[in-house]
């Protein structure tokens, strides 16, 4: 107990513990160190030193300013020679100016011999009134973390959301204390109150947010259930690695009102949870605590080189293993290569800005995969835990492959851009309608591979579409096209193709389209219509005049379109101009064999389809599927480079995997359809024409053309 204790000065109210000395907070203290000078509630603290099993009163630390209603001792921490107690109702800034009520200020003290002086009064660096700054404090070794629950600023200083919180890294150079970062969660809402707790050991530091209602992946809103949010630094960057919640989570649980952690150890306290271990024998506001184990973490430095296989270019040093969590943030002076390596770890976190190169490398991760830089290479990111993942992050990656049963789910808030090949090989993707992929030229477009596991959910599909250059200036051209997507929603020309009214003349996206006499959603000019569909039984083209009410699909089938492509929806080019453009549509991807039966046909019946995959198809597979019946070897597409409007190629089949076309030069269409192409089929006999195009027909090692 206190040697001067005294009535209401709450003695005990914080406490805290480094090898043999302890140390004990009254935030309702009143006198001085001295035992005199009575001021109300400016609070102290005691230090306290065990000789062999006996411990004893060292020293009573009180405020070198101290105020009344401080509430000086409310959090204290130690960490060998140093101490630090929170304030969180002082008033004035370091010098003891520039007065603000309850911004509150936190104390530094060190020990020499068997003496504590205080060596710096530490405030935050955008300290306003209220926001409670030390209402909790931990220190461990060089570094002190502050929180400041009622601070309603983001880490740049904007964001302004009442009461999130924030919470303030300091860090010791000789004597002096800086502040090196301010902490806010990925997912800061209004009256979370992060920093109402905080922890420090080594390079972790963990926050507690005991007001915040979403589960980790910002979803499944509970009322105060509580989170905490866990921090890894390298260098001087600390990054926020997961943000934790109890597993069986409740509301109004007010977990990580207490947290503390030690090494790989996490504990959260829960004050308000009613439920035992085992989830019942429900007592009202029993308490809980949660123990976690946070995975080993390698932050890419790039201090030696770009090697991602050289020990010396991660902190702490080493190559990442499987066990290990991985952060490549941005600023680096190497970016990261694999070097066509391939490698396993547990999960991923890459900064914008930043780029991993895979070369014919693998990164594995059985873990969570962030992403908002961007990754490239003939290699592949493969997901393949044994427990479902999570996709978050905003960036690009070339190659990526789902192989885990369990599946993988994209964040309602993050966006993943696959620019090369997609591949579904075991479980379910989940898009939650946030899956985009991207076409950046006419020899870019994201594919889908062969499709053995499953997609639930929207997605974004783009299609470039070139200007021609094929011996013509206008870079206009007519072209047979459709979107590989299903959908009854927002499934329009109109929303899809022509950015549902949102004109993509800057951005160089969505279709121009008119008509001699205008029509809804089509422009009026130009010499004839600039979008057809094709009508089987009369074989002709029959113009389209309203776009919002044409679908481009519908529930089960993609719809092919003849369209003149002349630039960016927006754009006026009608008459003249010509530029490239990206059609965008979005809808559900189409997976699985599609068949399509055409009944009984007279013999050289033409039918227009659209590729129903985001792929190309080898005509060979689809005209030897078994489902194909009496079609002609042959189809026929338009090649916009030919002419000087684009022209129509026919390629035929004269044996196994061997084709002609006409003309015989100037296309580069060969037996491989398109992602995005629409193509006419013939019938062969006077009988029931069928055509049956499954997932093995795609190939996605085809030389993708305009």
């Amino acid at each position: 107990m206190a040697g001067d204790r005294s009535s209401s000065d709450n003695f005990g109210n914080s406490v805290a513990i480094s090898g043999d000395y302890a140390i004990v907070g009254a935030l309702q203290g009143k006198l001085d160190a001295g035992g005199q000078n009575s001021i109300s509630s400016a609070g102290c603290s005691y230090i306290f030193m065990r000789n062999g099993n006996s411990w004893s009163q060292q020293q009573k630390l009180v405020a070198s300013d101290r105020g009344a209603n401080d509430y000086f001792g409310y959090a204290v921490a130690l960490s060998g020679d140093y101490a630090i107690v929170g304030a969180y109702l002082e008033d004035q800034d370091a010098s003891g100016g520039n007065t603000l009520a309850e911004a509150g200020s936190a104390y530094i003290f060190v020990r020499s011999g068997t003496s504590w002086t205080e060596e710096q009064k530490i405030v935050a660096g955008d300290r306003t009134a209220s926001d409670n700054f030390g209402i909790s404090v931990a220190i461990s070794g060089d570094y002190a973390l502050v929180g400041a629950s009622l601070q309603d600023n983001d880490a740049n200083g904007g964001g302004q959301q009442t009461n999130a919180g924030a919470a303030y890294v300091f860090t010791r150079s000789g004597t002096s204390w800086t502040q090196q970062q301010k902490l806010v969660a990925s997912d800061r809402a209004a009256d979370d109150r992060f920093g109402i707790s905080v922890g420090i050991s080594g390079i972790y530091a963990v926050v507690g947010a005991n007001q915040e209602d979403q589960d980790a992946d910002g979803n499944a809103t509970l009322s105060s259930t509580g989170s905490a949010y866990l921090y890894a630094r390298s260098g001087t960057v600390w990054t926020q690695l997961q943000k934790i919640v109890a597993s069986d989570r409740g509301a109004n649980d007010n977990f990580a009102n207490a947290i503390a952690i030690s090494g790989d150890h996490v504990l959260v306290g829960a004050a308000l949870e009613d439920e035992d271990a085992s989830g019942g024998n429900n007592l009202l506001s029993a308490g809980s605590a949660y123990v976690f184990e946070t995975t080993p973490t390698k932050t890419w430095t790039g201090a030696v080189s770009s090697d991602f296989n050289t020990a010396g270019n991660w902190s702490p040093s080493g190559v990442p293993t499987s066990t290990d969590n991985v952060i490549i943030p941005s600023g680096t002076s190497n970016p990261p290569d694999l070097s066509n390596a391939s490698i396993t770890v547990s999960d991923f976190n890459q900064y914008a800005g930043q780029t991993l190169s895979l070369g014919s490398g693998n990164i594995n991760i059985t873990g969570s995969f962030t992403n908002s830089g961007s990754i490239s290479g003939t290699g592949k990111v493969v997901l393949n835990g044994t427990a479902a993942q999570t996709i978050s992050g905003t960036g690009t990656v070339e190659n990526l492959e789902l192989n885990n049963s369990a599946g993988a789910t994209i964040g309602t808030s993050d966006s993943l851009k696959v620019t090369g090949l997609l591949s579904l090989t075991s479980g379910t993707l989940t898009t939650n309608d946030r899956l985009v992929l991207k076409s950046t030229s006419a020899t870019s477009t994201a594919m889908v591979g062969p499709v053995s596991g499953a997609i639930t959910g929207n997605v974004t599909h783009e299609r470039y579409l070139s200007a021609p250059t094929g011996g013509q200036a206008t870079q206009r051209a007519w072209r047979l096209i459709g979107t590989p997507l299903t959908g009854t929603s927002n499934n329009s020309i109109y929303y899809n193709w022509q950015n549902n009214g949102t004109s993509g003349a800057t951005s160089s996206t969505g279709i121009e389209m008119w008509h001699p006499s205008g029509g809804t959603g089509i422009l009026t000019g130009g010499g004839a219509g600039s979008i057809r569909k094709y009508i089987a039984a009369s074989n002709t083209y029959q113009n389209i005049t309203n776009t919002t009410t044409e679908p481009l699909f519908d529930g089960t089938t993609n719809y092919p379109f003849l369209v003149f492509v002349s630039g960016p929806y927006g754009s006026g080019n009608i008459t003249s101009g010509g530029a490239a453009t990206v059609a965008k549509g979005f809808g559900s991807l189409i997976t699985g064999t599609q068949n399509y039966n055409y009944g009984s046909l007279a013999a050289g019946k033409l039918q227009l389809v659209a590729n129903p995959y985001a792929c190309p198809i080898d005509f060979e597979q689809v005209f030897t599927n078994s489902g194909t019946l009496n079609l002609a070897p042959k189809f026929w597409v338009l090649d916009p480079n030919l002419n000087e409007v684009g022209g129509y190629v026919l390629v035929q089949r004269t044996g196994a995997n061997t084709y002609t076309t006409v003309p015989a030069s100037g296309t580069a269409q060969n037996q491989y359809i398109q992602n995005g192409q629409a193509f006419f089929i013939q019938s062969d006999a006077a009988a029931t024409t069928t055509l049956s195009i499954e997932e093995n027909d795609k190939v996605t090692s085809a030389a993708q053309t305009a």
